[in-house]
């Protein structure tokens, strides 16, 4: 019956009931491809998240990505990086240098000034854009797709679209001709000058539950596509793993292939990502440290003394009061993400006792800036 409509059916957070997603069209302009024939994007569409306020073990991931780049003295004079301002240059893009340019880059400035201790870790999907884009250095983002109407397209500025700047909440017009990603349907700008400044209409906040993921890399002598693929496969399961995900979509923008429908079917298939995508599972018996053996764990394995061991895994990494009225609830999600995925249950239960405390405990919020420290829109 949802074929008729165009709504697809999705399950939420809980998985207790099915919520209808509207597909919207998304596209990129001829000139973008016409300028840059190697650009290529790959769009992931999560349903059912959760965004977590905290997450020792994917912080940790983060910080260890920082600090391999300080060691490595990576810096923006890197091929990655100056591909894209020759990028700008080709569909026209004005603007000074150090004003203009891949959101990634403004990360990879701090690290070089030997402030990468200073990147806030803000929310989960913050974390993800921040630790794929520097593992990549590929400009990538996140917005709320609840918030979106469509059509999306990447291209000149029609001239009648606003601009509010997540770091200065503070709207503007954008001139017509000025590439940018928009939201026909709502008017705004989803991120300016390509991908190199996130709108605020569209930004992450810790309720978000429908999170879209855009990952931008221009395939040449430095960069090959399969490394786009892993870049988006290592998004997916962090989205998965802790986010708690329970569907995700994948597309690809391409000359080839310019447009697709954000929420229909998907269009690319991402590599598996057996190992959990690089990123390290919290310190636990020997069965969750052990990747062979989660790859041998089946649906039928899934017993009480494994929810059991997990809820000891949490006892130790988690204040009591965490934990304390909040057994039942956490042995029926371990249990439940066990089903469904049984070699990411530890950090899925993390992210949620993590999610319990913070709406326990409220932490203040920046009511200006829902999404502070993000690489871009």
């Amino acid at each position: 019956m949802f074929a008729s409509t165009g709504w697809e059916p999705h399950f939420d957070a809980e998985r207790t009931q099915v919520v209808l997603v509207m597909p919207v069209a998304y596209s990129a302009d001829a000139a973008i491809f016409e300028g840059v024939p190697g650009y290529r994007r790959i769009v992931l569409l999560a349903e059912g998240c959760t965004n977590p306020l905290a997450n020792a073990a994917l912080e940790s991931e983060m910080r260890r990505q920082i600090q391999q780049m300080e060691e490595d003295k990576v810096d923006i004079s890197n091929p990655k990086i100056e591909a894209w301002f020759d990028a700008y240059k080709a569909v026209k893009i004005k603007g000074e240098r150090s004003k203009v340019q891949p959101g990634v880059t403004a990360l990879i400035r701090r690290i070089a000034k030997g402030q990468g201790d200073k990147i806030p870790f803000v929310n989960a999907v913050v974390a993800l854009t921040n630790l794929v884009a520097l593992k990549h250095l590929s400009p990538t983002g996140a917005f709320d797709f609840a918030k979106i109407s469509g059509p999306v397209v990447l291209g000149p500025a029609q001239g009648d679209e606003s601009f509010t700047p997540i770091a200065n909440p503070k709207t503007v017009a954008t001139p017509a001709g000025q590439v940018v990603l928009a939201d026909r349907g709502n008017k705004v700008v989803i991120c300016d000058k390509w991908n190199s400044k996130g709108g605020y209409e569209t930004a992450i906040s810790p309720e978000v539950t429908s999170v879209g993921i855009d990952i931008d890399m221009i395939i040449g002598d430095h960069t090959k596509h399969e490394e786009l693929l892993a870049a988006a496969a290592l998004a997916a399961s962090i989205l998965r793993n802790y986010c708690g995900a329970t569907e995700i979509k994948a597309y690809e923008l391409s000359k080839d292939t310019p447009s697709f429908s954000l929420g229909g079917p998907s269009t690319v298939v991402l590599p598996e990502q057996n190992d959990g995508g690089g990123v390290a599972l919290p310190t636990g018996p020997a069965w969750v440290q052990s990747g062979a053996q989660h790859e041998a764990m089946s649906v039928g394995a899934v017993t009480s003394d494994l929810v059991e061991a997990a809820l000891a895994v949490l006892g130790q990494q988690l204040p009591a009061d965490v934990l304390e009225g909040n057994d039942d609830k956490l042995r029926a999600a371990l249990e439940k993400a066990m089903k469904r995925r049984v070699n990411s249950v530890i950090n899925h239960a993390y992210a949620m006792g993590h999610t319990t405390r913070m709406e326990e405990s409220g932490p203040p919020r920046q009511a200006n800036n829902p999404n502070p420290g993000a690489v871009k829109g």
